[in-house]
């Protein structure tokens, strides 16, 4: 009996793990679409920005420290998104990390 406890409490943890990246990833989804879509195109082609996807050299060479760092202060022509707190910004670096990979 202390056996089978045992596992379930153990399938009960792995499916709760599982289920807080996909509540973080889909936060990250929607928050990049209503934030940064409308310059680097929802599948991160680029647009009025530029490309964020696994081909652009732009987001891959930078840690998620620095694209985070972009995210808050907007370099360049990007508006700042500084009113983005840190749990935030980190869906968004996830988000992006996530599509650079299945890419």
């Amino acid at each position: 009996m202390h056996r089978r406890v045992s596992l379930v409490l153990l399938v009960s943890l792995f499916v709760l793990s599982s289920c807080g990246s996909s509540i973080e990833g889909k936060y990250g989804v929607d928050l990049f679409q209503a934030s940064c879509a409308t310059c680097h195109a929802g599948d991160l082609s680029g647009g009025f920005g530029p490309p964020l996807g696994f081909n652009s050299n732009s987001a891959l060479n930078l840690t998620d420290e620095q694209i985070g760092n972009s995210i808050r202060v907007g370099p360049g022509a990007m508006p700042a998104f500084s009113q983005l707190d840190d749990e935030q910004i980190a869906s968004l670096v996830e988000f992006l990390r996530w599509m650079q990979q299945g890419e």
